[in-house]
Formats: C-alpha cells, sequence, structure tokens
C-alpha cells in the first residue's frame, strides 16, 4: 500500500511541473516570440498590421523589407549615415536605389548603418505616421 501512495504523489507533483513548466513557457515565448526580433538601439514600439503591408526599398542596389514585428524606434542609431530621400514609386519591387514600394503613400530619409549592412533606418512620414524611425531588414 505504501508503495501505490508514493507513486501517486509522485505522478501528480510530475504532472503539476509539468503544468507550470508549459506556462512559464508560453509566457515567456509571447514576450519575446522568434518572429520579432528585437531592433538595434531597442525598438519603442510595433507597427499595426505591419505583417501585412510588407513596404520594401532599395539601398545601394539591395533590397530591404519593413521588418516583421518589432520595427519602430524613436532612436535613430548612433551610427546611421544619411543615404538619400524616400522616392515612393507604384509597383511590386523597387527598381533603384531609393525607390520605396508599399501600399501606403510616404516620404522621408534613408540611413545606411556603417558598421551593419543588414538593416537601413527610414525616418517616415505617412498619413498615418508622422516623422517616426523604421528597421528595415535586408531580404535574403
Amino acid at each position: 500500500m505504501k508503495k501505490n501512495n508514493w507513486l501517486k504523489w509522485f505522478s501528480v507533483i510530475g504532472c503539476l511541473c509539468l503544468v507550470v513548466g508549459l506556462v512559464i513557457l508560453a509566457i515567456i515565448k509571447t514576450n519575446h516570440p522568434d518572429d520579432n526580433p528585437e531592433a538595434p538601439d531597442g525598438p519603442n514600439g510595433t507597427l499595426p498590421g505591419a505583417s501585412k503591408i510588407y513596404p520594401t526599398v532599395m539601398v545601394d542596389s539591395r533590397l530591404y523589407e519593413w521588418r516583421k514585428g518589432v520595427a519602430i524606434s524613436y532612436v535613430q542609431p548612433t551610427d546611421s549615415i544619411y543615404y538619400g530621400e524616400v522616392n515612393h514609386v507604384d509597383g511590386n519591387s523597387p527598381t533603384k536605389d531609393c525607390e520605396f514600394v508599399s501600399v501606403f503613400s510616404v516620404s522621408g530619409q534613408i540611413y545606411i548603418i556603417s558598421e551593419n549592412d543588414n538593416y537601413v533606418y527610414l525616418r517616415l512620414t505617412t498619413d498615418w505616421l508622422d516623422d517616426v524611425g523604421v528597421y528595415f531588414d535586408l531580404t535574403e
């Protein structure tokens, strides 16, 4: 009889540990999803609907896409260098440097990051954003 009680309590404790572990994992995953990398210099917000609009910009003959998830940062990188003015164009993809393709009108400036060409920083103004910094990632 004593063996069965010990086995029963061990099973109950094991199940509780499993449930607590899964809850902790779910909380961590919600706060830090894999497809939501932190922007350099600490992002301050996310763009509502960013995963549906996919704006693209060409810089130095390379395509960059609006970072999915956390993208907006009000702190401009200290190692950013002015590259040019945003030239909003219609189409599916930019074909020249500084061209910006999106489903919304936009104006602004493009900055390259001197130590990392995997992303660029844009200061953008639209009818729903006003002079906001946005990170764009190099497409693969």
